[in-house]
C-alpha cells in the first residue's frame, strides 16, 4: 500500500487490513419524501451495496471488499 494514502505514490510499506467474511448491522433510513418507496428504496440500498460498499477497501475506492446486500426493511412511521 502507498506509505501516505495517496494512490500512485512512490513509496509503499506492507499493511494489514482484517477481512470479515460475515457481518450485519442495523441502519436506521429517516425518508422525508413520501414518494419513495419500500421498493425504490431497497433498490437504491443494493446498488449502493454493489457499486460503492463500506470501508476503506471498498468497491468505490477500487477495492474488492465492503459489498453488502439488504436483508429486512421495516418502515416505521
Amino acid at each position: 500500500m502507498p506509505a501516505d494514502g495517496m494512490r500512485g505514490g512512490s513509496k509503499r510499506v506492507m499493511k494489514c487490513f482484517p477481512v470479515l467474511d460475515e457481518w450485519s448491522g442495523t441502519l436506521r433510513v429517516i425518508v422525508l419524501d413520501e414518494t419513495v418507496t419500500l421498493e425504490v428504496l431497497r433498490e437504491h440500498l443494493n446498488e449502493g451495496g454493489n457499486f460503492i460498499g463500506v470501508g476503506s477497501l471498498r468497491v468505490q475506492n477500487n477495492g474488492i471488499y465492503g459489498r453488502f446486500k439488504v436483508g429486512d426493511i421495516k418502515p416505521v412511521k
